[in-house]
C-alpha cells in the first residue's frame, strides 16, 4: 500500500494528448499537470515525469462503457499500457473513468472558462478527477 512521500501519476489516454495528474506526497490531493502530446516523445516525457515527481505507481483511466463492460476504448488503453508503461516496472492501477470528462467539463463551464481554455486543460483535469477518486478509496 501507499507510503508517505511516494506519488501516483494518473494518465488519461488520448490519441492526440495524454492528460496527466499527480498525487501530492501525502496522498491527499491530486493536481492536474500540463497534458503531454501523444507523439514520438511520449516515453521520454513520461520518463521525465516519473523522475521529477518520484512516481511509485501509475493510475490509468479505464474507459468502461456506461454498462460497465470493456469495449474498444479499453483495448486502446490496454495497448497503450503494454507499449508505453510496462517498461517502467511500476505498479499500474486501472481506475474507472466513466463520467470524469463530463463532470470536469460541467465544472469548467460553471467557472465560465472559454471553450479554448477547457479544451487545453480538460484531459489533465479528468486525470486529476479520477485520481482523486482512486485516492479517496485507497
Amino acid at each position: 500500500m501507499k507510503t508517505e512521500g511516494q506519488r501516483y501519476l494518473a494518465i488519461d489516454y488520448g490519441q492526440r494528448r495524454i492528460g496527466i495528474a499527480v498525487s501530492d506526497p501525502l496522498f491527499i490531493t491530486a493536481q492536474a499537470l500540463k497534458p503531454i502530446p501523444n507523439n514520438r516523445d511520449l516515453e521520454k516525457n513520461l520518463s521525465d515525469l516519473v523522475k521529477t515527481y518520484e512516481v511509485s505507481d501509475f493510475v490509468v483511466g479505464w474507459p468502461l462503457n456506461m454498462d460497465g463492460s470493456a469495449g474498444e476504448a479499453c483495448e486502446k488503453v490496454a495497448f497503450f499500457i503494454e507499449k508505453h508503461l510496462k517498461n517502467f516496472n511500476l505498479p499500474i492501477h486501472k481506475s474507472d473513468e466513466r463520467g470524469s470528462t463530463k463532470a470536469v467539463e460541467r465544472q469548467m463551464i460553471a467557472w465560465d472558462l472559454t471553450r479554448a481554455k477547457r479544451k487545453e486543460s480538460i484531459d489533465s483535469a479528468a486525470a486529476a478527477f479520477f485520481l482523486q477518486g482512486f485516492m479517496d478509496k485507497a
